[in-house]
């Protein structure tokens, strides 16, 4: 997963693909850097999505735009549309389950 701390390429990935992952963490969250390896194994089973990290503590005004408050956090956006939030305590299996149904449903 790429790590970004540019507002503008955050937009561009959302504006030019279906579907993008945001995964926001910080440096010295031990529960954000078990759930990221995670979040990647998932994503590996769904090549179409696009996904980048957003690391809070370089980015405080990227994560106040999307008002995050608690990390982890994850965002993801369907065809420019903010469509699943999870934050602090994210269930991997239900979040699993609702990529592969928009996942289907797009491609």
């Amino acid at each position: 997963m790429k790590i970004t701390n540019s507002y503008e390429e955050i937009n561009e990935l959302i504006n030019n693909n279906d579907m993008v992952l945001l995964y926001f963490s910080g440096e010295n969250c031990g529960v954000c850097n078990v759930i990221k390896s995670k979040v990647e194994d998932i994503l590996t089973k769904y090549s179409n999505i696009k996904s980048l990290e957003i690391k809070t503590e370089n980015s405080r005004e990227i994560a106040g735009q999307y008002n995050i408050f608690t990390i982890p956090g994850i965002i993801v956006y369907v065809q420019n549309k903010e469509t699943i939030r999870e934050a602090r305590y994210i269930s991997l299996e239900e979040l699993e389950s609702k990529i592969h149904r928009y996942y289907n449903m797009i491609y």
